[in-house]
């Protein structure tokens, strides 16, 4: 009996969604911003076990070698970006199931338009990472890959539109609120005034330019479930 059970032990495979099983490769050509990615999610508590490479012959000899739960793809290298990888993962047999993030920087929303159309589930803009930002970013982007079919669905109207919001408008979104927030902090720094409602209203301007930002995060979670359920029940 043992035995058996501990057989059995061996064979359960952790969820994706358990931060202990999460095994991930960074694609960035920048060791500082390779730092800061894995600094970022021990701040989040996140788990990951990772795997850096610098140049897409060394991310195509990686995705040969083993199968991962995570990608993290700068867009711009030095040889090549990150779609390019993003293609390279999408079609190779060993990483289907994997999820994918890409790293831009500020004012590339083309990138990000055509990372999620490519098949990203989630982008970071690099100004705005922080602790809670890769947190919602990783589990969102495992949860949304985990939920996705094993073959693509002709996507319904209404599907398309939220779809087009989500990845247009909201990214667009997501890159003002950036910028807005870099400014705020940069005003907070630099503004000597003896306004005393000067700061407070910075803190407030910052306060709602964050909650607009998680209210983007959680739309595009709950697209992400709107799909799952529309395909458990047909």
């Amino acid at each position: 009996m043992t035995d058996q059970i501990a057989q059995n032990s061996q064979e359960v495979r952790p969820s994706p969604l358990s931060t202990a099983a999460i095994r991930a490769v960074i694609l960035d050509d920048n060791a500082v911003d390779r730092r800061r990615i894995q600094r970022l999610c021990r701040e989040a508590d996140i788990e990951i076990s990772f795997t850096e490479v610098s140049t897409i012959a060394e991310f195509a000899s990686k995705i040969d070698q083993a199968v991962y739960d995570l990608f993290f793809l700068d867009y711009r290298l030095v040889q090549g970006d990150g779609l390019i990888a993003l293609e390279m993962l999408k079609r190779h047999p060993n990483q289907k199931r994997a999820a994918s993030i890409m790293v831009a920087g500020e004012g590339q929303i083309q990138v990000a338009i055509d990372a999620m159309k490519a098949g990203c589930r989630d982008f970071l803009i690099k100004d705005m990472m922080g602790p809670d930002m890769m947190s919602r970013a990783v589990l969102g982007a495992l949860s949304r890959s985990a939920a996705a079919p094993e073959e693509p669905q002709e996507p319904s109207a209404l599907q398309v539109a939220l779809a087009r919001f989500a990845i247009g408008s909201g990214a667009e979104m997501r890159t003002i609120l950036s910028s807005m927030l870099r400014h705020t902090r940069g005003l907070r720094h630099k503004a000597v005034s003896p306004d005393p409602i000067l700061p407070e209203d910075l803190d407030r301007l910052e306060a709602n330019s964050t909650r607009l930002w998680e209210f983007l995060e959680e739309f595009q979670s709950y697209l992400a479930g709107f799909n799952s359920e529309k395909r458990r029940l047909h």
